[in-house]
């Protein structure tokens, strides 16, 4: 369901890290600063035991009104996306609850930020819609909100695909495809959940992360 995404992403950058150096999966790792990331990744994901994250998605109150919220982000290291669903109640009280997220390393060759925000949103979009599938039968949600904090994949989105190098027209197509009955939104870096999985954190950092 990916709810260690934002640790299991470091375990996946460093992964990348060995394939970069070519090495091959029974090669004695020599590079000692590897070496150390390693250790201090595997030796800390004990502490991921104390972790509690909600699985019940509804309480057993009177449902007012369900919300879908996606939310999408990179770093240079790796691209994320999250989907959370919110919940108000007769007796005036909120719930919202992690449902599912996906990371994915950045790709070998170097690509600018602003397209990595896009494939993130790629990655939304594909989320969020396999998810909708899902719980069809188990709810309609009164609206569904994609979030990104990069401007400038936003202002792509919102302008025809054939506006676009090849690179951003087949990506601007596809989230127009599967989102076009979404509502996409702006959201600042520090309240962005997916900044987490795009990153990276800790086991032990992870644990009070309310963001999360």
């Amino acid at each position: 369901l990916g709810l260690l995404a934002p640790v299991i992403v470091l375990g996946k950058m460093l992964m990348q890290k060995l394939w970069i150096k070519k090495l091959d999966w029974d090669t004695v790792i020599t590079n000692q600063l590897l070496v150390q990331e390693w250790n201090n990744f595997i030796e800390n994901l004990s502490v991921l035991s104390n972790l509690t994250i909600p699985r019940l998605l509804f309480t057993d109150q009177i449902i007012i009104r369900i919300e879908v919220h996606g939310f999408a982000d990179s770093s240079l290291k790796a691209y994320a996306a999250c989907v959370y669903v919110r919940t108000f109640y007769q007796n005036k009280t909120i719930t919202v609850r992690l449902v599912s997220s996906k990371s994915r390393v950045t790709p070998l060759k170097v690509v600018s930020l602003p397209r990595l925000e896009l494939c993130a949103m790629v990655l939304l979009a594909k989320l969020v819609t396999k998810l909708l599938k899902i719980f069809k039968d188990k709810f309609v949600p009164e609206s569904v909100n994609l979030w990104t904090d990069s401007q400038i994949a936003l202002c792509w989105i919102h302008s025809h695909a054939s506006r676009w190098t090849t690179f951003i027209a087949n990506r601007v197509s596809e989230i127009q495809e599967l989102t076009s009955e979404f509502k996409w939104r702006h959201i600042k870096s520090a309240q962005n959940p997916a900044d987490l999985p795009s990153r990276g954190v800790l086991p032990q950092d992870i644990i009070d992360c309310e963001l999360w």
